[in-house]
């Protein structure tokens, strides 16, 4: 028996807590379990602890004793000889030490710390370690591992340990209690700073909101928005939209020749997170004469989404003197690019606003009545009625398909047409993209 045993196990254990005080021994205690006799190097009311010099022994007999000393109701202890290192200058210099991490730790740091490493690395595993109640003897401290604890070790003088040594267990108890309250606390804190945030949001919102009616209702911006509210179905179509909560403004010039045109695009949104529900573009048009441009008139449209990929317009025209009038109604795919397979895709209303015509189209393909009829239920669910309008269509269908520069009856038919496809269409015809308004604010 080395002198670091014998001296933690009759210098301090014995002396005080053995026959001197209390008239029991303490040192090499025999019990038996499992018919095998187990002699502990010490134990102190319900405490048995193995004070272990030589590390090359087995952690599988040593999980043998921790069983046995757990059976016999009594709190396995081991404590390691691991005098000839000092904590300070080897666990302690350790940033963030996981015992998780031990191999990563062994390969990363200096060659004493490597090596203190290398003779726990294997104790990582025992029984004693998952349990907590894994104990390292340094020349200047003790440290006991804590795998309970979000620390990965507590530390305690030889002292504490000896004076403390049946109370240990409650205060791992009283560290985790600590915690526990510590985690508490500063999941109150977060959650109090997070609705501190969400309020400020919503005040921020609220005054955004706020901001925006009274801009909506006197800026010279939205003063073509307020001009286009005097018509009853356009003021119906914006009142009937549910929740919109903020109305966007932008604007871009576009030159033609000798003609200008100025379009003021009102987006509406549900609020700062959603994509624009509808669309006011108020487009004037003027003409150069001479070294000035004179107004001529200004075309409106308001645009929804439409079915599964698309867009239904509402067109309206304003000339001088003359009040705001519905000039057509149009269901696209794009700007520009007419379809629908449910209904007419183009509606025409003269100047008193009454339906004129109406007109069918299928990818932008103008097609007579009986035509849209058989082709738009092969578009929907991908069979011909019959075999004499499969002859008869399906060559109209290949001409549709080959026409597709864009792949937008791809698009369609897959209920997706991608956002690169829109913006390459847009930019090749030069027009500005409905519903693309960006949420900042």
């Amino acid at each position: 028996m080395c002198f670091w045993h014998s001296d933690w196990q009759y210098s301090k254990i014995e002396n005080k807590y053995g026959i001197a005080e209390t008239g029991k021994k303490t040192y090499e205690i025999i019990g038996y379990y499992n018919e095998e006799m187990h002699r502990i190097d010490s134990v102190v009311g319900s405490v048995a602890i193995e004070f272990q010099h030589t590390l090359d022994v087995s952690v599988n007999e040593m999980d043998s004793r921790y069983l046995a000393h757990k059976a016999l109701n009594y709190t396995p202890y081991l404590v390691l000889d691991l005098t000839e290192y000092k904590a300070k200058d080897t666990l302690f210099r350790i940033l963030y030490f996981s015992s998780k991490q031990i191999d990563y730790h062994i390969f990363n740091s200096s060659e004493i710390i490597s090596s203190l490493l290398k003779n726990i690395r294997k104790w990582i595993g025992s029984a004693y370690n998952t349990n907590g109640n894994l104990f390292l003897d340094f020349s200047d401290i003790m440290v006991r591992f804590t795998p309970t604890l979000k620390k990965e070790f507590v530390i305690l003088s030889q002292e504490t340990f000896l004076n403390n040594l049946l109370s240990l267990e409650q205060d791992i108890v009283d560290e985790i209690n600590k915690e526990k309250e510590f985690e508490e606390q500063k999941r109150k804190a977060q959650e109090a700073e997070k609705q501190e945030k969400i309020r400020q949001r919503k005040l921020k919102y609220a005054e955004q909101v706020k901001n925006n009616k009274l801009e909506i209702e006197t800026s010279s911006s939205f003063r073509f928005y307020r001009n286009c509210l005097k018509h009853p179905k356009i003021r119906e179509i914006i009142s009937s939209t549910e929740y919109i909560e903020l109305v966007k403004y932008d604007t871009f010039l576009e030159h033609t020749k000798d003609i200008l045109k100025k379009s003021h695009i009102y987006s509406f949104f549900r609020s700062t997170f959603s994509n624009p529900i509808l669309e006011l573009k108020y487009t004037t048009h003027s003409k150069k004469e001479k070294e000035k441009y004179q107004y001529l008139f200004s075309d409106i449209s308001i645009t929804q989404k439409h079915g599964r990929e698309g867009i239904i317009s509402l067109e309206f025209i304003s000339e001088s003197g003359k009040r705001i009038r519905k000039v057509s109604k149009k269901l696209e795919l794009a700007r520009g690019f007419l379809h629908s397979t449910t209904n007419a895709a183009k509606f025409e209303y003269n100047e008193y606003e009454i339906l004129v015509s109406k007109e069918y189209y299928l990818f932008n393909k103008k097609v007579s009545q009986q035509e849209f009829i058989n082709i738009s239920e092969y578009c929907e669910i991908g069979i011909y009625r019959d075999e004499e309008s499969e002859s008869i269509y399906q060559g109209v269908i290949k001409e549709l398909y080959k026409n597709d520069d864009y792949e937008l009856i791809e698009g369609f038919c897959q209920n997706f047409i991608s956002y690169y496809t829109l913006n390459k269409y847009y930019e090749d015809i030069n027009q500005w993209q409905p519903l693309s308004a960006k949420n900042e604010w």
